[in-house]
C-alpha cells in the first residue's frame, strides 16, 4: 500500500493512525506543536520520494509496501465471506449515546515498519517498531491519541540489524511515546452515504478521500484530497489496491466502523481479485477470517461471528524490496475493544 498524507498536521485524523500516524509527521516537522502549514507525504518505496526525504532530514519514516498487483475477478470464498460479515455486523448493537464529557477509548497495537536513514545518505534500514495508540473519539468524531513505545521492536532482517551496527549504532527513533495529542474530526466519515452501491461507486470513481471528505470531481485515486500525477483519466475506475487501502482507513474509526463497518464490508466483497487466505491470530490472542487484497498485501481480519474488524495486516508482496519472504507481516494494527471513559485522557475503569 501507499502512504500519502496530503493534510495539514491538525487535519490528521483517527484515520491515519497506521499508514500516516503522528510519528511521521511529528519527524517531519520535527515538533509536535499544531501547525497548521506541515504536509506530509511519502510514497513507500520509490526512489524519488525516499530520496527526497533524506534531503529533507527525516529521522524515519513510517511506510508499507507496494508492487504491482493483480487483474483477476472477485473470489467466491472470500467475497462470501465478506457478505456474512456484513450481515453479521449490521445486526450488532449500536455504540452508545455519550453524555457531556464522555469519550469514546480504544487502544490499538500498532507493529510500524519503520525506515530508518543511516548517516552519510548511505540508504535505510528496516525496522519493526511496536507501540499502543489510545484513543479518545467524542460523539462528533473529535479527540486525541497518545503513543506509548512498546518493548519487542526488532530489525526486519539480519541484514538491516548489520548495517546499523556497521554505521556506528545510531539513535533509534522508531520507538516515540508523547503525550495527548489532538486529532482532527472524523464527522466527515459519519456524514458518508450508508448504501453500498453509492458510497462503492463513490470510492471507485476517486470522489472519497482518506478522511472521509466527498469530493467535486472524480480521479483522486491517491491518500489526500490533492490531485495527482497518479489521478486516473476521466472514467476511470480506481484500483483495486487503492479502494481496498481506503476502505481499510476508512475502517478504522472506532465511530465510523460502527456505522458504516457493514456497508465497507460489501464494498470491500465486490473488489475483484481480492482473495480469502484463511484465518489468522491477532496480537490480542483473538482468532478471525482474513482477506487479502494480494495487489498490495492489505489484509482484513475479522470475527466471524460478530463481523468485528479485529486486525489490519500489511504483507510483503512478491519482488518487495525489503529482502524478506512474500507474506512476511510488515505491519499490523490491532484493535482494541471500544469502551466509554468520562473525560479525556481517563482510561477504562
Amino acid at each position: 500500500m501507499t502512504c500519502s498524507c496530503g493534510h495539514p498536521f491538525d487535519h490528521l485524523t483517527l484515520v491515519h493512525r497506521w499508514r500516516c500516524n503522528y510519528l511521521f509527521c511529528l519527524i517531519i516537522a520535527g515538533t509536535i506543536e499544531d501547525d497548521t502549514s506541515t504536509r506530509c507525504k511519502l510514497e513507500a518505496h520509490r526512489a524519488p520520494p525516499v530520496e527526497g526525504a533524506v534531503a529533507a532530514g527525516i529521522a524515519a519514516v513510517v511506510v508499507a509496501v507496494t508492487v504491482s498487483g493483480t487483474t483477476q475477478t472477485a473470489s467466491a470464498s472470500a467475497s462470501t465471506v465478506l457478505i456474512k460479515a456484513a450481515r453479521v455486523a449490521a445486526a450488532q448493537p449500536v455504540l452508545p449515546a455519550l453524555s457531556p464529557g464522555q469519550y469514546f477509548y480504544q487502544a490499538n497495537f500498532e507493529q510500524q515498519l519503520c525506515l530508518m536513514p543511516l548517516s552519510g545518505g548511505t540508504g535505510f534500514v528496516n525496522y519493526l517498531g511496536p507501540d499502543t495508540h489510545e484513543n479518545w473519539v467524542a460523539a462528533d468524531g473529535t479527540g486525541s491519541v497518545q503513543l506509548v513505545a512498546d518493548p519487542g521492536g526488532y530489525w526486519l532482517t539480519p541484514q538491516d540489524q548489520e548495517r546499523w551496527q556497521a554505521a556506528g549504532s545510531p539513535s533509534n527513533d522508531c520507538d516515540p511515546t508523547s503525550g495527548l495529542l489532538s486529532v482532527g474530526s472524523d464527522a466527515a466519515i459519519l456524514m458518508l452515504p450508508t448504501d453500498p452501491k453509492v458510497l462503492g461507486s463513490l470510492i471507485a470513481e476517486g470522489r472519497v478521500n482518506d478522511v472521509g471528505q466527498l469530493l467535486a470531481t472524480p480521479g483522486h485515486c491517491t491518500q489526500s484530497a490533492t490531485p495527482s500525477a497518479t489521478a486516473v483519466q476521466p472514467g476511470d475506475v480506481c484500483s483495486t489496491g487503492w479502494q481496498f487501502d481506503l476502505v481499510n482507513n476508512l475502517l478504522t474509526s472506532p465511530v465510523a466502523v460502527n456505522k458504516l463497518g457493514a456497508v465497507l464490508y460489501q464494498i470491500l466483497s465486490q473488489l475483484p481479485g481480492v482473495e480469502l487466505i484463511g484465518t489468522r491470530t491477532d496480537h490480542l490472542g483473538r482468532t478471525g477470517i482474513a482477506v487479502e487484497d494480494p495487489s498490495s498485501g492489505d489484509v482484513v481480519v475479522l470475527d466471524p461471528s460478530t463481523g468485528t474488524l479485529l486486525e489490519i495486516q500489511s504483507l510483503a508482496t512478491t519482488g518487495n524490496t525489503l529482502g524478506v519472504a512474500p507474506g512476511t507481516v510488515v505491519g499490523s494494527v490491532t484493535f482494541g475493544p471500544v469502551s466509554v471513559v468520562n473525560g479525556l485522557g481517563i482510561l477504562p475503569g
